[in-house]
Formats: C-alpha cells, structure tokens, sequence
C-alpha cells in the first residue's frame, strides 16, 4: 500500500477499533440507563425509610424506653363521693345552750359529673344528729329541763364550680417542648350553689307542736383540692359556708337569742372513685 492510501485508511481503521471495543446492547435487553432509573422508584424508597429506622435505633441508647404519647382523657366523668367532716352553726348561743356545743361532726355523699374543659356539675346531701336537751331562757340565762332532746339537720346541695385542667404545652418554633403530666399532683377547685336544709326536733314527751320538723332554702360557696392516688381513686378536703337566712327566731331560744340564720362554716375530708 502506498503511503498516501495508508494515511487515509488510518482513520477508518481507528474507528472499527473503537466500535469493537464498546460494547452494544443485545436485543430484548433494556439500556444501562432504565435500569438505574428502575432502582430509583419504590424499591429505593423502601431501603432509605429501612436505613432511617436503623439510624433511629442506633442513636436510642440501650434499656431506653419509647416516650408513651399521652391520650385524650374522656369528655365527660362521673365520680362517686364520700365525706365526714365538722360543721360550726352560726347560731351559736342557741346550739350551745340546747346541744351543749355550736357544732359536730357531719356525714354525707353524692356524684360529681365533670367536662375535660374543668367545668363540673354535683349534688350532695349529708347529716348532723346532736342530742342535747329542753332548756328555758330567762334574762339571757340558760336553765335546763332534763327533756332529752334530739336535733337533726340533713342539708342537700346542687353545685356548679370549675375545677384546675393542665393545658397540653404548645411548642416555640426551634424549641422542644417538655412532655407535661396529664394530671397534676393536687386538682383545687371552686364552686357555688343552692340547695335545701332540712330542721328536725323532736323530744321525749313533747305535747303536739312542739317538735319541730321544716325544710328551708338555702346557698353556699365551696372550694377545695383533689389528690388524685390512682387511676379510680383520689381524696381531698374542702370548705364551704352556707347561708340559711329567717330559719331561726321564729320563737324559742333563739327567738331569745335573736338567731336567724341556720347556716354556717364546714370542713370535710372526702374520697372520690370513678372517672
């Protein structure tokens, strides 16, 4: 071959020796390129939310608990109550000079229905029996008759208060909220209401009229705290004053003493159950 032919068959052989050394796809294979965008689709989601989970595992120190995510307590509960307590009268020289005292220890019960937003709605009723005995005033002094005497007064109460709900914390944007209890270690609580108190006296050999026995309206402001103790039980004491106006006076001793009111302070320890 002359040297001219040679330098133009140069190229040509240069490119059937590029052709041959590249290889071309075989018929009914896909191209290099479909098959990587094929790994890129679900099969590649899958690993990466699979090397996220094992990342999260890694980073979670071992013994560590999973944070529990607190529920959403019930919209509406009911609790079952029962109290004792002490109950002082505001006509005090009339109960001291029948009963020897102006108060005594009281007993009672009743349900509570509340709303989660802490508005809570509740009817009670309890009891104070005292025996004392007939007296005659003269002057302002007290002379007793030696006639047992048995006083009973039943109040029955309906109550509307609003008891402290914790708040769910809402988070600063870039700053982590602390998780806050679902409940707090003490629940205080307000209330007002309304409600019937019942005069009961009666003695031994009493002639007609003279034991007396009449319900009279009454109102009272109560508050107190809750100490919850377990998922269905929780105690607490409360204090309230109740206002009894022109139940007294009528005549007797305390027409004597010029009490009217039958009403007064009390303190009761108490123990809720329900939810």
């Amino acid at each position: 071959m002359s040297a001219r032919a040679a330098w133009w068959a140069a190229p040509l052989v240069a490119s059937v020796i590029l052709s041959l050394g590249t290889p071309l796809p075989v018929l009914g294979d896909e191209p290099p390129s479909n098959t990587a965008r094929r790994g890129l689709g679900a099969g590649a989601g899958r690993h990466a939310e699979s090397h996220a989970d094992d990342a999260a595992a890694a980073t979670q120190r071992p013994g560590q608990r999973t944070p529990r995510v607190a529920t959403r307590e019930p919209a509406w509960s009911i609790h079952g109550l029962g109290f004792v307590g002490l109950t002082r009268f505001a006509a005090k020289r009339t109960f001291e000079a029948v009963l020897g005292e102006a108060g005594g220890q009281v007993a009672g019960g009743g349900v509570r229905v509340a709303h989660r937003s802490g508005f809570f709605g509740q009817v009670d009723g309890s009891r104070f029996v005292a025996t004392g005995e007939r007296v005659f005033v003269s002057g302002g002094q007290v002379f007793p008759l030696g006639i047992p005497t048995e006083v009973t007064v039943t109040p029955v109460d309906v109550t509307g208060g609003y008891r402290y709900v914790r708040r769910p914390r809402t988070a600063r944007p870039g700053v982590t909220a602390r998780p806050a209890r679902t409940q707090p270690l003490v629940i205080p609580w307000v209330g007002a209401g309304f409600g019937q108190v019942r005069y009961k006296e009666s003695a031994d050999f009493a002639k007609a009229g003279d034991d007396t026995d009449e319900a009279f309206r009454s109102y009272h402001l109560v508050g107190g705290v809750d100490v919850p103790i377990w998922r269905w039980l929780s105690a607490g004491v409360d204090a309230g004053y109740r206002w009894v106006p022109d139940a007294l006076g009528q005549g007797g001793v305390s027409k004597e003493f010029g009490d009217k009111t039958l009403g007064g302070s009390t303190i009761r320890v108490r123990v809720l159950v329900g939810r």
